[in-house]
C-alpha cells in the first residue's frame, strides 16, 4: 500500500462520513466505537492496489469483515469506489459479492 490516505474522507459528521447505525441504543453505541475514518482510508488504499470484494479487503488488511463491509458502502456512497460488475463468492456465506474498484 502506498501510504497516502485521501483527505476527502474526513470532514462531514453524518453518514456516510461517519459510521451509520440503526435506531437502537446498541447499534448507536457500536457506531461510536468504530474508527470509520481510518478504516475507510485503509479500505480505499487496498482497493487502489487491486479490485476486491469487501471480505477480500478485510483479509488483505487483517481486519474483521464486519468492520470493512460498511466502509465499502460508505466509500461507494462518497463516490470513491465503484461496482466493477465482477462478482466473487463471499468468504463467509459463499454468496456472490460485489468486486469493488477504486475511482482514481
Amino acid at each position: 500500500m502506498n501510504g497516502m490516505i485521501d483527505p476527502d474522507l474526513w470532514g462531514e459528521e453524518s453518514y456516510p462520513h461517519v459510521a451509520g447505525f440503526k435506531r437502537t441504543d446498541t447499534s448507536w453505541a457500536s457506531a461510536q466505537t468504530v474508527d470509520a475514518k481510518t478504516l475507510r482510508g485503509l479500505t480505499l488504499q487496498a482497493l487502489r492496489e487491486r479490485s476486491m470484494t469487501a471480505d477480500e479487503v478485510a483479509e488483505y488488511l487483517g481486519i474483521d469483515h464486519l468492520s470493512i463491509r460498511p466502509r465499502c458502502s460508505e466509500l461507494f456512497k462518497l463516490g470513491k469506489i465503484y461496482d466493477t460488475k465482477g462478482r466473487r463468492p463471499n468468504r463467509t456465506s459463499g454468496k456472490k459479492a460485489i468486486v469493488w474498484g477504486a475511482i482514481r
